[in-house]
């Protein structure tokens, strides 16, 4: 049986991406609401956008996003997500997420109407102390025919995205 390699051991490495790990639960907990609520049939349907009252997420997901967008949506197994901070987005009522921020409630999961239609999931995460929102990520773009994302790149549901056409190499629509 081999043996680890000690000069691969990183204690630093590994505490990061334990944090990852767990801040990546959280949104599987709004992935699974927005699921049971028939908003997205798996995550790859899904959206998923981080409200934060601060300018800087103290999280290491949101330095994941703000390094590299498509690493992040990766990482979460979305077609998209972002980190926005500042405001609530205009469909959120503001007495949904007073509501929503009571001491008890932290880790409620709200369904609501966006203004355009379709439903979206939020859930009041206290770990990472923001709202997460999902929705359905078909609105920004056309699924890819190989890895299955929404990429607003796609153009045609029988194309592929800039990044499998890249690993595909010459001759393949993206």
């Amino acid at each position: 049986m081999p043996e680890p390699d000690p000069a691969l051991d990183d204690e630093e490495l590994e505490k990061k991406w334990d944090k990852i790990f767990t801040e990546r639960s959280e949104v599987l907990k709004a992935l699974e609401g927005a699921r049971n609520a028939n908003i997205i049939g798996h995550s790859l349907d899904a959206k998923v956008e981080f409200y934060l009252a601060s300018d800087s997420p103290n999280c290491s997901l949101g330095e994941l996003f703000r390094r590299d967008k498509r690493e992040g949506a990766d990482i979460l197994i979305v077609s998209q997500g972002e980190f926005v901070t500042g405001k609530i987005p205009r469909y959120l009522s503001q007495s949904m997420a007073v509501a929503a921020r009571q001491p008890d409630q932290r880790g409620a999961t709200v369904i609501t109407n966006h203004p355009d239609g379709p439903q979206v999931c939020t859930y009041d995460s206290e770990l990472l102390n923001c709202y997460i929102v999902v929705t359905k990520a078909e609105a920004d773009g056309q699924k890819c025919e190989r890895c299955w994302k929404y990429d607003k790149d796609v153009k045609d549901p029988t194309m592929v995205c800039p990044r499998c056409s890249a690993v595909l190499g010459p001759g393949v629509l993206a």
